[in-house]
This record gives C-alpha cells, structure tokens and sequence, in this order.
C-alpha cells in the first residue's frame, strides 16, 4: 500500500510514492518497509524509538511532533492512537467495512455475554467471530489473548481474517481502557451493550468519573440504526441511555425494563426464570448459574433480538448454551468438595459469585481469593469484607502480584477480612492455599477459587509463570479421601 494511501484515510496531504509493507508501533518488531508509529504511553514515548526504527528499516513514520534527525516522510498527527486505528483500518482494506461490529462494555459479565451472542449468531449460520479477554476466535482457530480490547492494529488484522474466512459478525469486548486509548475510535458498531459498573481500574483512571466517561464513548458516537442495550437495574444504566444517539433497549429485573426476568430459579443443573419482553411470557432455561448469569442471558437475548434473531431459536440456544472456561466452572472430579473456579477479581464479581454458591451449597463455602499487584489497591480491603463476610471460611492468597510484594498485597486484603469478623487463613502461596483448602473441606463443601478463571499463568515481577487454577485443584481433589 502506498503511504499516499494511508495519508488520504488521516485526511493528510503527502506526496511521494512510498510503499508500505506494514505498520508497527513497536520499534523491536520493525521489517523493511514498515511505517512506524509513534505511540505515547505511561512509561515510554514511542517517539524515542524513531531513529532505532528507521535504522531497523522503517520507510515513514507517523508522528505528533517532527523528528528532524530521522530522514524518512514523517505523517504529523494531533493523535497517534487515533491516526494508527484508522491508518490500520485503511491498511487491512476497511475490514469492518464487511461485518456487524458488536460491542459490549461493563465492568462484569462481558466475557460471558459476547460468547452467548456468538453461540446464538453460529447457530443461525451467521458466522461470527470474537475477540475478548479468553481469546480470540476466527473460524476454527483460536488465538491467546493479552488484553481485553486488543491495540487497534490487532483489532484490525483480526477483523481481515475474520472476513477472509467468510465471518458476517464480529462481537468483542470493549474495555475502558480500550476506549480510553482509542483503540475502537475507527470502528463503527452494529450493536452496543452495557453490563454493569462497579469499582474496578481505579490505578489507571483518574477517578470514578473517568471511569463511566470512558466507558459511554462506545455509545456517544452510535449511528441510527444502530441497536443499543442497557441494563436497567445497574444504577449507572441511565448516564449511558442519557448519552445514546438511539433508545436503548433494557434489560433486568426491575419494572420498566424491556427485558425482565423474574421467578429465579437456581439448581446444581442451571438456572430457569421467566422473562417478560415484547408483550410476551418467556420460560428460559440455561445450563449457566445464578443470577448474573440471568442477566448475561437477558443482555444476550436483546441484543441478538435487536439484530433480528427470532426469539424461539434464541430461546432454545440458550437452553443448550455451553460453559465459558473459568466463568462459575467446576472442575471435574470422581471425589472430594464440588470446586467452583471463577475469574472474579472485584469486588461486584467476588459479590455475585459468593451469591451464587451460597444459594447453591449443602455444607459450607470455602472460599480461596486475593488480590492483583499493580492495581487499584483500594479495592483490596472491600474485597476481603466480601470474602470475609459472604464465605464460611476463606483462604487469603496471591493472585498475580506482579511487582509488589505478594505480602503486602494480602495484608491489605487480610484488613477487610478482620472487619468482616469471618474465619479464615492467609497463606501467600496460591498453590498450598488451594490445596489446603479442597482437602480439608468436607464433601458436601463447595471450594470457590476465585480471581484468575481461565488464565494459566501467574505475573510474578515481570514474568509470566505457568500456574492453573484447574491443574492446581485437580491435583488436590486427587489426593482426597
């Protein structure tokens, strides 16, 4: 592709016949031919790494401020991040251009709403791909994820692969600091939802404020026909139906809502409710547990009738919906306590998984939980009154602590869970923590090992080290007797 190309989708005039093989915005994975662009971040300033770039190969550079020393065309941007969402787009031939872009934002329950929208679009035989927290899902292929919301130049390589192998849907989920860095400010969504908002990423956001403003981009700059879905019952639905272009649909339990579930009913084999929506009384049932799920299924079911699925063949979808790895998922074994493994790492999450277990156990809820390093550490003690006062005894330990000290991170947690009055032990180490407790847990127990779900790995320093949460509970469960 031409820089001229590229240039014209900026809204910038450039002259010159340059060939560009490929954009990169990391300097060490720069080829011959590769427009370089220089990204502003936390710890570092891409345009440090212009000269090093050039020297690697780079053909042009796309810039905030003019380089003088490096002697390549240079594209001066008001935003690098935003100019490299719509440079990536013009790059991989406007890959959005051929999908229904859906994008769902919340603070909980996105993973497990965008693959129920996927489940529900695949068995209409529209082909529907996905990028999300777990991984990233082309066709048959299945790629690791390192973040939420991708950068925009992934984003848009996936959604040309998604395309190249005949997808018509795209759902992803969008994070707030996907929205926040510009990530999405390129692409234009068919359909938008929001889940919930509670405390969460207050270590990167100013403040609670920024934290719902960067969440209501997705749905500022919606065009008409676009449908929008909202949850009804989170006390922040109504700043995002305030700042919606078009009137969202709602969903929750509450009056008024256009979707609304009641009659709840939670057993061992999945969750029914009825669901009042378009003058009708719906019986739903889904193999998924407690009511959270209820409102991943409702925010499903709205969205996915707003694309005009109709509402039989999404009922029965949904009856036959398959488990999210590391969502409310437990792990198989012949004996022992029933173990639950769960990605809750807030506090709204760590609530509404200890809701779910309580309705559903026989014996006790044991509860192993902690903390990330490098985050928002006011979270830390409220998440351990959670713990503290919603398990019948709870295990305090490391989850991925990152640069801190794993310690210090679990004493802050141990504060929440001394004013809760519950009964626990801290034992920093995840892997005698899990351990410890599925076996001295009785049978009739339930063991809820909450904060990584489906991650296989733990962040210590800077290094990633292998750890499961399912390898480490199967382990035990197999020296029970």
């Amino acid at each position: 592709m031409k820089l001229k190309e590229i240039a014209s989708a900026l809204g910038i005039q450039c002259h010159g016949d340059v060939e560009i093989t490929g954009i990169q915005y990391d300097s060490r994975k720069i080829t011959s031919g590769d427009l370089f662009v220089c990204l502003r971040g936390n710890a570092t300033d891409g345009h440090q790494y212009a000269a090093k770039a050039v020297a690697m190969g780079a053909a042009a550079l796309l810039v905030e401020e003019l380089i003088p020393a490096c002697n390549v065309p240079q594209l001066l941007v008001e935003n690098s991040r935003h100019a490299l969402a719509l440079a990536a787009e013009a790059f991989f031939g406007f890959p959005q251009k051929s999908l229904k872009l859906i994008g769902l934002t919340g603070t909980n329950g996105k993973t497990t709403t965008t693959h129920l929208i996927k489940w529900i679009l695949d068995r209409q035989g529209k082909k529907t791909g996905l990028i999300g927290t777990n991984h990233i899902i082309i066709g048959d292929r299945v790629i690791p994820a390192t973040h939420t919301t991708p950068e925009s130049l992934e984003i848009s390589s996936y959604l040309r692969q998604m395309v190249d192998c005949g997808c018509e849907y795209a759902v992803m989920e969008v994070s707030s600091h996907g929205l926040k860095q510009g990530r999405v400010s390129a692409l234009n969504f068919s359909a938008v939802s929001f889940t919930n908002l509670t405390q969460d990423h207050l270590d990167y956001h100013d403040d609670f404020a920024d934290y719902l403003a960067s969440k209501q981009i997705l749905f500022r700059s919606l065009d008409q026909n676009a449908v929008a879905v909202v949850n009804y019952d989170d006390p922040y639905g109504k700043e995002f139906i305030a700042v919606s272009p078009v009137t969202p649909k709602t969903f929750g339990h509450k009056d008024g809502a256009d979707y609304r579930g009641r009659d709840v009913a939670i057993t061992p084999q999945g969750t029914a409710f009825i669901l009042d929506c378009e003058g009708t009384s719906y019986q739903v049932q889904t193999p998924l547990l407690g009511d959270f799920n209820v409102y991943n299924v409702m925010n499903a079911i709205a969205v996915t009738r707003g694309l005009g699925v109709d509402m039989e063949d999404i009922l029965e979808s949904m009856a036959q919906a398959p488990q999210v790895h590391g969502r409310f998922e437990k792990v198989k074994a012949e004996k022992g306590p029933t173990v639950v493994i769960d990605y809750a790492h807030s506090p709204d999450g760590l609530k509404n998984i200890l809701t779910t277990a309580n309705e559903m156990k026989k014996g006790r809820v044991v509860l192993v939980f902690g903390c990330g390093g490098d985050r928002d550490q006011t979270k830390r003690p409220i998440m351990g009154k959670i713990g503290g006062s919603m398990s019948d005894f709870a295990y305090v330990t490391s989850d991925n602590p990152r640069t801190e000290d794993p310690a210090s991170i679990v004493a802050m947690v141990e504060e929440g869970v001394k004013e809760s009055g519950g009964n626990y032990q801290v034992i920093v180490d995840r892997r005698e923590a899990i351990k410890e407790a599925i076996l001295h847990a009785k049978p009739e127990d339930m063991v809820v090992i909450a904060g990584k779900g489906h991650e296989d790995y733990q962040i210590l320093g800077t290094e990633k080290v292998h750890f499961d949460d399912f390898e480490e509970a199967k382990k035990a469960l197999a020296l029970y007797e």
